[in-house]
């Protein structure tokens, strides 16, 4: 059987992880991961550093699955390296990368925030007015892909993601932690209502369309990832209370503080697109299962 060679980039981040996870147990692909840590066994590659770039060549992927990002997390402040590592030497690497393997299949892992969240019901042909640095990067990038590259790409854009390896400061893993330690942490409202779904299913997804050459006929597609459902914050968060033992509402302190100014009270994906590609959304009640129990044994 030949396999299908995927690189993940990014496979040491919350997304990126997912996709080792879900493509590493699939006889049908020939997974390669990146990593800035020589130590770990994987590829030696930095974006930052050109230099290392050669070795995605020595691979010839047949796929490139972008999973790679600044700015997401509350410490990634530095907007200098926020608009390298999203755009500037990115948009170096892609045209590095098709120069030498012109027949290289580039999946983009985009951004809801690329949109302009002031519309609710936020489909592939939605205004793209970001008002955040991290959305506009991710943005930048996705236009050069359109506008510049025009070949062999498949740009997704997910929007709120869940599960395990997610950063410890945003919010789900934030309440969790709130319990297992015993301390109260102040909280806005919790009224904002989001698209949120678990981060597996992403990577599922694209596994599938992967495994089936699907892929390949989605060449300069945009597709949007989410259920298409908006819940609020404290909806959410109910459900995850349900899952932890001994849970205590006082530790939880809802309207505490205010909401971030401008903050958009709802935004969901209104695309039915990847649903009809097969995306799957698991269950909330087992997926935040897995989330609590993922961040309670850490």
């Amino acid at each position: 059987m030949n396999k299908t060679k995927v690189v993940v980039l990014g496979a040491s981040g919350f997304v990126g992880q997912s996709f080792v996870r879900s493509f590493s147990l699939d006889p049908s692909i020939d997974l390669s991961i990146t990593s800035r840590n020589l130590s770990t066994g994987a590829l030696f590659f930095d974006i930052l550093q050109p230099e290392t770039w050669s070795a995605l060549l020595e691979i010839k992927p047949d796929i490139v699955i972008d999973a790679s990002g600044y700015g997401i997390v509350k410490n990634q402040t530095d907007l200098h390296m926020l608009y390298r590592v999203n755009y500037l030497d990115k948009r170096d690497l892609i045209d590095y990368l098709f120069k030498y393997l012109p027949e290289l299949f580039w999946v983009q892992i985009g951004t809801a925030f690329e949109y302009s969240l002031e519309n609710e019901a936020l489909d592939e042909d939605s205004p793209c007015f970001p008002r955040t640095h991290y959305g506009i990067s991710k943005l930048l990038f996705s236009n050069y892909l359109q506008m510049v590259v025009k070949r062999q790409f498949t740009i997704l854009r997910p929007f709120g993601m869940f599960g395990a390896g997610e950063d410890i400061s945003k919010l789900f893993p934030l309440l969790i932690e709130a319990q297992k330690s015993r301390k109260e942490i102040e909280l806005s409202d919790g009224l904002q209502k989001r698209d949120y779904f678990y981060v597996n299913d992403l990577a599922d997804f694209v596994l599938d369309l992967v495994r089936h050459k699907t892929i390949f006929k989605l060449e300069k597609e945009i597709i949007n990832v989410g259920t298409g459902e908006a819940r609020s914050i404290r909806e959410l968060s109910q459900i995850i209370s349900e899952k932890i033992e001994g849970f205590d509402h006082a530790l939880w302190n809802w309207g505490a503080i205010p909401q971030r100014q401008g903050e958009n009270q709802i935004f969901y994906n209104a695309s039915v697109k990847a649903k009809r590609l097969g995306f799957i959304s698991t269950n909330l009640d087992e997926a935040f299962q897995n989330t609590v129990n993922y961040y309670h044994n850490l």
